[in-house]
């Protein structure tokens, strides 16, 4: 693997894995929305002030024209990232129009939806930092004794995870059941399947094709895993190219 893809791939870990992991909360549901009108607002506001800048434009109000081109510019590039997150937003809610936003502040499906998608989240968290603890205690079985601190330390974290693990498991699985339930009795909104329930039964292997990568129904489209987490070519590439910067640094 090229040493340039290794240092992306790193880089990619490295930020993934220092996120803050995203709170479940009876709000959360509310706070979505809030999200989507805010962008709104500053759509329609950004919207206007490039409205006013083109008049003022026609009206032959303009000191610096070269100036004044760059500020459209860059106020039509803001716009632009704007209106593309807050799609992104909507199509997260599952809702074209304002007021279908109105109406959903109040609504259980989508607030057992948000809370189903951050369970899930905190769950791939978990198991991502459980892989790299596995790994770990795997190398050390192939090093001499004076690893057994490292390993025991390493074992022991293992086993602490798994209960937390296996509860988020349960726990987003009933979220399911809920969504399940709500779809049966047309609670739903318009469009919207259940997403897919999570088995306990190998979920520390970490497949490819597990539902852990899916998220229908969760509205947001996560895709393949990354390749320093599913490419072992990648993943022990990155572990020399770390090794081979310790040793460049002494």
């Amino acid at each position: 693997v090229d040493e340039e893809v290794l240092q992306a791939e790193w880089k990619a870990q490295v930020q993934h894995q220092m996120k803050p992991t995203p709170r479940r909360s009876k709000k959360k549901g509310k706070q979505e929305i809030a999200k989507v009108l805010e962008l709104e607002e500053l759509v329609a506001a950004h919207s206007q002030t490039i409205s006013s800048l083109e008049i003022q434009l026609m009206t032959g109000r303009v000191d610096d024209s070269t100036t004044f081109n760059i500020e459209v510019a860059e106020a039509r590039s803001q716009l632009d990232k704007l209106k593309d997150t807050l799609q992104r937003r909507r199509a997260a809610l599952g809702v074209d129009n304002r007021a279908n936003l109105a109406r959903l502040k109040t609504n259980k499906y989508l607030h057992i939806q948000m809370n189903a998608l951050t369970l899930k989240t905190r769950l791939c968290n978990h198991l991502h930092q459980r892989k790299f603890e596995q790994e770990r205690l795997e190398r050390s079985y192939r090093q001499d004794l004076s690893e057994q601190r490292l390993h025991t330390h390493a074992e022991s974290a293992l086993q602490r995870r798994e209960p937390t693990i296996l509860h988020l498991v349960s726990s987003y699985n009933s979220l399911c059941d809920q969504l399940e339930a709500l779809i049966c009795q047309r609670k739903h909104l318009h469009g919207m399947v259940a997403p897919h329930h999570i088995s306990r039964e190998g979920i520390f292997n970490l497949d490819v094709d597990d539902n852990i990568w899916q998220d229908v129904g969760l509205g947001d489209d996560v895709g393949d895993p990354p390749a320093w987490l599913s490419d072992e070519d990648v993943r022990a590439g990155i572990r020399l190219l770390l090794e081979k910067d310790r040793c460049s640094e002494e």
